[in-house]
């Protein structure tokens, strides 16, 4: 991990580090906007290669790229002439989010031996880590996650920080991925394979599985919203180098959609209501079909740290 993105790392930690380390919210913003603004330029080259557009055609259409301050978890991708310009946004709530129960995982990561197994378990025991999950659930959905501090960063160890830092940097590669999935889904000259393939087992899962009719409507909506997810995981993994990044990735991409659950979850568990997602389908929907990529074209070891962060999700809910 390069030392700029490590200082970048620590800006945006800003709330949660001692007084030294402290900077001005807007400094904070500042340095999540360069973020979002890197990820795309390191994803641009292979959204060019999947709409089948001159890369500087490309540039010109990609209007703005940026971040603004609403408390959501969300990102959306913008055209208001039929595709000929666009800009893409990321909800300064939804980098916030990540960036507090990232710590909330990283504090049950112990230290791994060369053999595979746990060389030192850790320090922050799990009531804490309870504790602390609970506040920063309850923080989002009473819209006090801004002013809401979790983890101190200090408070975890130098292996669980790298964990942190290469998770987050995957992350937020993947939301503005995804959102660049939307733009390919509307603008390619031919229509993306996964669209298909996404139809077929969104349709078998809804009505075979789930027992539910009528529903046309909202398939073609998820389909394209699922769609953009695997097509956002395919441009990041093509960003990777080595096949360590493509397990950073893949674990990345199911810690989204296992944090978001929590949320949608934690919600259902608390307000006794299912929780409407309207346009999008439910984060588990979701992380099911970004599995049937995993499993289909790696072996069972890839998901591991996936499963194991979905098993560090379900043993917090369970204890909050």
């Amino acid at each position: 991990m390069d030392s700029d993105y490590i200082s970048r790392l620590i800006n945006r930690f800003k709330k949660d580090l001692p007084p030294n380390y402290d900077l001005s919210f807007q400094g904070f913003k500042h340095a999540m906007n360069k973020i979002i603004e890197d990820a795309a330029k390191q994803l641009s080259p292979h959204a060019v290669k999947r709409i089948g557009m001159k890369p500087s055609t490309f540039y010109e259409c990609l209007t703005k790229v940026g971040m603004i301050e609403k408390p959501d978890v969300n990102g959306f991708v913008k055209t208001t002439d039929n595709w000929k310009t666009y800009q893409i946004y990321v909800n300064l709530g939804l980098m916030m989010f990540f960036h507090k129960i990232i710590k909330i995982f990283a504090s049950r990561v112990g230290v791994m031996s060369n053999n595979g197994g746990i060389e030192k378990n850790p320090e922050i025991p799990f009531d804490e880590t309870v504790a602390c999950a609970k506040k920063i659930l309850v923080a989002f959905w009473n819209n006090t996650l801004y002013t809401t501090t979790g983890f101190n960063l200090m408070q975890l160890s130098d292996f669980q920080i790298e964990f942190v830092g290469t998770t987050l940097n995957y992350a937020e590669k993947f939301v503005v991925a995804h959102e660049f999935g939307h733009v390919i889904i509307n603008t390619a000259s031919t229509k993306p394979t996964e669209i298909a393939f996404i139809e077929d087992a969104l349709k078998k899962i809804l009505y075979d599985k789930m027992k539910l009719n009528n529903l046309d409507n909202l398939v073609s909506v998820w389909v394209q919203e699922i769609a953009s997810d695997i097509i956002g995981l395919e441009l990041c993994l093509e960003c990777g180098e080595d096949d360590w990044d493509r397990v950073g990735i893949y674990s990345a991409v199911q810690f989204f959609f296992i944090a978001q659950n929590m949320l949608e979850t934690f919600y259902e568990k608390t307000f006794n209501s299912p929780r409407s997602t309207g346009s999008h389908p439910p984060c588990k929907l979701r992380l099911e079909f970004i599995r049937l990529i995993v499993n289909r074209d790696n072996p069972t070891s890839v998901s591991q740290i996936g499963n194991a962060l979905e098993e560090i999700s379900n043993r917090i809910l369970e204890s909050i």
